[in-house]
Formats: C-alpha cells, structure tokens, sequence
C-alpha cells in the first residue's frame, strides 16, 4: 500500500484591494452594543468579555512550527488583521503571532491551574484599534500534555467559524 500524502493548504495571494471603509451595518451596531456592555458575559474576576475561543489539548507542540501555523491563518483571514477605529476600518499590516506560553505543571493541581489560566486567556478584551484579533496561549499541563487556546474577538468570528474552519486550518498549516 502507497503512503498517503498530505498536501500544503494553498497559498492565497495578499489582497491589493483598497479594505479601509467603513463597517458593516452589523459591526456597526455590535461595536455600539458592545460599548454599552449589553452582550457577552459579566465576571466578578475578569470584566466584561464576548470572545470566542478555541481549546485543544495537544502532546508535545512543537512551538516554533505552531506560530508558523498560526502566522499562516492570521495572514489568510483579513478579518483577523481588522483594526476597528470608529465607524472605520483598516487592514493593519501582517505581524507575526506570538503565541504566550504559561506553565501549570508545577501546581498542586494542573488542570484546573490550566483551567483557571485558559478562563483568564479568554476573559481578556481586545482593543480594536490596533492589536492582532487572534491570540494563543499554550498551557503546559505536564511535560507531555499542553492546553492551547486560541482567542478571537466576535466581532470578527463566531463561534462555528472558530471551531470548524480556523482549527481545520491551523492543523493543516501545522501538519505542513
């Protein structure tokens, strides 16, 4: 039996469209909501928060190829380079993801240390106006099991989208 080969997600060509304009009438209205603090979730600890986020328990990450796969979907989606500023928007130019790392091995008890720290990873907010709307914390859990989440603003993804399309692209661009 022939091996199976796997082949590179395509490369997608950088846009050359003008995208500076305006929002949509529903960014329009989910900045204003937001701003007004009527949708997402209130925490005594954490604020006010209305992101999605995607976990995967993984083994033994290789961290350099996981920014790469992560660098590699920020720059497919535009949305994910958006910076909202007003009833305008902009692509910012492409930066690298760094993805934070956070260590749970050494507390009495790692998963819910790892829980706790994801809790904290999704609960922070984004500023709009200029930070990179996808981020990745990579939980250690022990020294062959890691928590990754990946966090994205619903104002540019929901949560089907997160779950199906960004995970299926990130274990591609991985696995490449």
């Amino acid at each position: 039996m022939e091996p199976v080969v796997i082949a590179p997600p395509p490369l997608l060509a950088p846009s050359t469209r003008d995208i500076n304009g305006c929002l949509s009438y529903q960014q329009e209205a989910y900045l204003e909501v937001r701003q007004a603090q009527i949708v997402g979730c209130q925490s005594p600890t954490h604020g006010y928060c209305d992101n999605n986020h995607l976990d995967l328990l993984v083994r033994s990450m290789d961290r350099s190829a996981l920014e790469r796969a992560l660098g590699a979907v920020v720059r497919r989606h535009e949305s994910l380079r958006t910076a909202f500023n007003g009833p305008s928007t902009r692509v910012v130019p492409w930066v690298a993801p760094v993805i934070a790392l956070a260590d749970a091995s050494d507390a009495a008890d790692p998963i819910e240390c790892a829980r706790r720290l994801a809790v904290d990873a999704v609960m922070r907010p984004f500023s709009y106006d200029g930070d990179l709307l996808c981020r990745a914390t990579l939980i250690r859990i022990s020294n062959d099991e890691e928590l990754l989440v990946v966090v994205v603003p619903h104002l540019v993804s929901d949560g089907a989208s997160i779950a199906r399309v960004l995970k299926q692209e990130l274990q591609a661009c991985y696995a490449y």
